[in-house]
């Protein structure tokens, strides 16, 4: 129990005592006659504090006065109080002054000054109601009100102190975030109203705000956190990877989860928002998240995550297998065609001619680059364009600063933290600085991070092509760039892209790996993965046909298997019709999936080209494939395929009379 000493509130609210000891009284006040919304009041309200409130048939108002001097000699002071209280408040009967003196006896007396004022008081129907120190040092007074009690009478940190901290952390994260791009003097902006309804109007306790990186959707939740800061709602940011710690007061700057919802309670729209929620996958210990998440949605908060396309699939299992939770997804397009030409004659903005980099620059994360440097852009095909980025944005032609930006997302994807420690040389300090002022890297209080998610792709996918590049054997280039989930996702972007360059080159280094007994498994798995879920399996597949064929059917049953186990994702139909007969996904004995990724289609067509080379022994494995496609994609080529494979396989067993049986649901 903290007993009240106005020594330490003073000290600690030295600036303006009075005006603190008034919010003091005003959030005690409230509480007392459980005015969960507040009171109205004017600015220089005369009199009181605030407007009257009504209880229990009484107008009953309230006054705060902190004094170092004696009440007796302010008796002037409350005669004009009263005055216009009444003169301001006609109806009011009863007005409770708190302070934080007490009355001092005169002889035994009661002080003349306090009698004056009460008959003057009484003289004008109102009921006057001291509540003096002693009132701040009642025991039920104190253990009701033990946060307050914390945060005005102890020079420790409060958890309303913690929270501030939280906002303002909040705040940085948001300030960065731009609503619109600058051009030419001018402020492109896109409508997302329809996106901001959605989220705001959504009945889900949980919303994935779903889009491609770069597409707007922090940009969007920037929107909404500004246009409500002032209301009774309350809004917290984090970025994903501020959970990789070992408790929840971690990353809730100390404090308790149990006071963090108790402070609160009492608001009716609490929206925690969770960005970039993709890395959690990168996490080892989420058992902290996965308290706070509970926690949460016990307590009636929202929660939104936003999640790239790409890893929304993976992330959504999480969300389902590991924590039983529903979402709303809710998806950013990227710019229309008709928008372009929007943009192009409202700004006279001249879009590129080659199609590739024009629908590149339908991401704003594009436009805004290509906008940076346009006169030189605008001449620029796709290739040139992606080329030119590195050289434009990160190392400004400065093999030094490069490095030193590759150094920094390395060690980001390494540790899985958000805040990367750096102990730069002092000739890298101005490196340093330059990244900062050029947005690339952000200064938070001394902690550094990396300004967007897709700057840390590109420092990545640099690495990894630069270690493609100087190793001498493959082993060497998997050990060299080391293991970490975030190092792998960005192996499967940089090896979808090596695809689709086509380079046969890049597929005699598939071959050595998978026939390599010096390739870990992890990379083995990791190297298969990537390839089904790349938009360029088609090459592969067509490259390397003849060793899926041969090779004992190791490659053709790896491929089969990782189809089943890797390249699934969740059936979201299946959460409407939840959602509608208002089931929760806890009552699920199974999740429901479907086939991801385009290794699925190419694998069909190559079955079906090849259908007289493969051995009648995969028959049994190759059905489970034909139907999980069938069962969800009910039309297009690959389902037309995969029907022709079935009938195929059928017309073999009753022919040859093969001596195996498969059951009625499989053909």
């Amino acid at each position: 129990m903290i007993k009240p000493d106005w020594n330490i509130f003073k000290a600690k609210f030295s600036e303006n005592p009075q005006n603190n000891f008034e919010w003091l009284v005003y959030s005690l006040f409230c509480r007392e006659f459980n005015l969960k919304t507040g009171i109205p009041r004017f600015k220089n309200q005369r009199g009181i504090e605030t407007e009257p409130t009504k209880h229990d048939d009484e107008y009953i108002g309230w006054q705060a006065k902190f004094y170092d001097t004696a009440l007796s000699s302010h008796k002037a002071d409350f005669i004009k109080m009263l005055d216009n209280t009444k003169g301001s408040h006609p109806n009011i009967s009863r007005l409770i002054v708190f302070t934080n003196a007490e009355w001092g006896q005169s002889k035994g007396q009661e002080p003349k000054t306090k009698t004056a004022i009460e008959s003057h008081a009484k003289k004008i129907k109102i009921k006057l109601e001291w509540r003096c120190a002693s009132y701040f040092e009642t025991p039920d007074v104190i253990s009701e009100n033990k946060d307050l009690y914390n945060h005005f009478f102890s020079l420790s940190q409060s958890i309303y102190e913690k929270l501030e901290l939280l906002q303002k952390h909040s705040n940085r994260l948001m300030a960065r975030i731009s609503p619109y791009i600058e051009f030419d003097n001018q402020k492109i902006a896109v409508d997302r109203t329809s996106i901001k309804d959605l989220l705001l109007q959504s009945s889900s306790q949980v919303v994935l705000l779903t889009g491609n990186g770069g597409v707007g959707k922090t940009a969007i939740i920037k929107q909404i956190y500004e246009e409500n800061k002032e209301s009774d709602s309350v809004y917290y940011v984090h970025k994903a990877s501020e959970f990789n710690v070992s408790k929840v007061a971690n990353f809730l700057f100390e404090i308790d989860l149990d006071d963090f919802i108790k402070a609160h309670e009492k608001l009716s729209n609490k929206v925690v928002i969770i960005d970039s929620a993709e890395s959690l996958l990168s996490i080892n210990n989420l058992e902290p998240f996965q308290e706070y998440l509970e926690t949460l949605l016990a307590a009636d908060w929202k929660i939104w995550f936003t999640t790239r396309d790409q890893y929304k699939n993976d992330f959504s299992f999480l969300l389902v297998q590991s924590y039983r939770v529903l979402y709303e997804d809710i998806n950013v397009p990227l710019l229309s065609s008709v928008e372009q030409r929007e943009i192009a004659s409202k700004y006279h903005i001249e879009f590129p001619q080659d199609d590739k980099l024009k629908d590149l620059l339908r991401n704003l994360f594009y436009f805004k680059e290509y906008l940076k440097f346009y006169e030189k852009n605008i001449h620029l095909d796709y290739n040139k364009f992606r080329d030119s980025l590195w050289s434009q944005v990160i190392s400004k032609n400065n093999p030094r600063r490069a490095t030193l930006f590759i150094d920094i997302a390395k060690k980001r994807a390494n540790t899985g933290c958000f805040f990367v420690n750096i102990g730069v040389e002092p000739i890298e300090k101005t490196l340093l600085h330059e990244l900062i002022e050029d947005g690339i890297l952000v200064n938070d209080q001394s902690h550094y991070y990396i300004a967007h998610d897709i700057y840390e792709e590109w420092g990545l996918n640099r690495y990894i092509d630069l270690q493609y590049q100087l190793h001498e054997e493959e082993k060497d280039f998997f050990v060299n760039i080391g293991e970490s989930l975030p190092i792998r996702r960005a192996f499967r972007k940089w090896l979808s892209e090596k695809l689709v360059s086509e380079s046969y080159d890049f597929i005699d280094f598939i071959k050595y790996c998978f026939n390599s007994k010096d390739i870990s498994a992890i990379w083995l798995d990791e190297l298969i993965t990537s390839i089904l879920l790349s938009e360029n399996s088609k090459f592969f597949f067509n490259s390397y046909k003849d060793h899926i064929l041969n090779n004992d059917n190791k490659i053709f049953n790896r491929i089969i298997s990782f189809l089943k186990m890797s390249c699934k994702q969740l059936d979201e139909n299946i959460f409407g019709e939840l959602l509608l007969n208002s089931l929760s996904v806890k009552e699920l004995n199974y999740l429901f999936t479907k086939p991801k990724g385009d290794g699925w289609v190419q694998f069909i067509d190559f079955v079906y080209k090849h259908l007289s080379q493969i051995e009648e022994s995969q028959f049994k494995n190759i059905i489970p494939i034909l139907k999980e496609w069938n069962k969800t994609n009910k039309s297009g080529k690959a389902t037309k395929q995969a029907g022709l494979i079935a009938k195929h396989i059928f017309e073999q067993i009753v022919e040859d009379e093969l001596n195996f049986t498969l059951s009625d649901d499989l053909i």
